[in-house]
């Protein structure tokens, strides 16, 4: 059964469709989803590490009991992972499960080239608690990304968390590019 889904889940054409079902699956087989997610995370293939991540980060937020075992598994990769598409996901997942041990290495990630790699950095940033003024100037620095939906993204992250009236101005101007 655990192949025979993952084959399934990467069978699926259309990415949208693809991860509507795997939410599906880990809503009704969250469990299983786990050990699925779990034994397709080192697969040589980088399409079955990203959906292995994907998995892991939809059983964390589905069971919320699991999501700092998940960070565990997840957190290591981001020092050995190559392939974006495999980081972008592992980085998105990492944000479902909302362990701030993951922060040091996920900012790491900030000035990646690939923009979905930042993009998953702005997403996950606030799930992994802006504490620090690293991750804060982070985002300041992501709100000014070449790529729009980073800075939409990382600026709507800064408003969120309530920036100073200071920052109000910046942040608009970040929008207007």
């Amino acid at each position: 059964m655990i192949d025979d889904q993952l084959s399934v889940l990467l069978a699926e054409p259309d990415e949208d469709e693809r991860w509507v079902k795997l939410r599906q699956y880990v809503s009704e087989h969250t469990s299983a989803a786990r050990v699925v997610g779990e034994r397709a995370l080192t697969s040589e293939d980088p399409r079955t590490r990203e959906l292995a991540a994907g998995i892991l980060g939809s059983v964390a937020s589905v069971d919320r009991r699991t999501a700092a075992g998940i960070a565990t598994l997840l957190i290591p990769r981001l020092a050995v992972e190559r392939d974006a598409d495999v980081l972008d996901s592992v980085i998105v997942a990492l944000g479902h499960a909302g362990d701030a041990r993951a922060r040091a290495r996920v900012l790491e990630l900030a000035d990646h080239p690939d923009e979905n790699v930042r993009f998953a950095v702005a997403f996950a940033l606030p799930n992994l608690g802006l504490e620090d003024d690293d991750s804060l100037a982070v985002l300041r620095q992501l709100s000014a990304d070449t790529d729009e939906d980073v800075r939409v993204w990382a600026t709507a992250a800064l408003a969120e968390n309530e920036a100073g009236d200071d920052d109000i101005p910046a942040l608009l101007a970040a929008l207007d590019k």
